[in-house]
């Protein structure tokens, strides 16, 4: 029986810059065991950062570090615009901005460092 989902982990050569990032984004302190892995703790669920290099020790071939073609994160936020704004001053790449959806949610699309797509989105 499934009990939850409980880790986001992106597998990344870049993890200090990625931890930067996130840091940035998420306006909060990552939980750093090691100079391989760290964690963001959120509402529901961990986003963890681990290096490519011991991911490949652990499973050799599992994983393509730092080559997203199908994954996005999503966040909840109180306000679209005001994230918006805040992650384009902090030099995000903008993929979309904010726009209505008919089903009644707003959001934009951005993307980290190592090209991962972000969607912060109200209700």
């Amino acid at each position: 029986m499934i009990q939850g989902l409980t880790h986001i982990c992106l597998v990344t050569n870049r993890i200090d810059l990625l931890r930067d990032f996130y840091q940035k984004i998420l306006e909060i302190e990552p939980e750093n065991y090691s100079a391989e892995y760290s964690e963001f703790v959120l509402l529901g669920a961990r986003l963890s950062l681990f290096s490519q290099e011991r991911q490949e020790r652990i499973a050799p071939g599992s994983t393509k570090g730092d080559k997203n073609a199908s994954t996005v994160l999503e966040f909840q936020v109180e306000s679209v615009d005001l994230e918006h704004q805040r992650i384009r001053e902090l030099g995000a790449q903008i993929i979309k901005a904010p726009t209505d959806y008919p089903w009644g949610v707003r959001s934009f699309y951005f993307e980290d460092p190592a090209r991962n797509l972000i969607n912060f989105y109200q209700i």
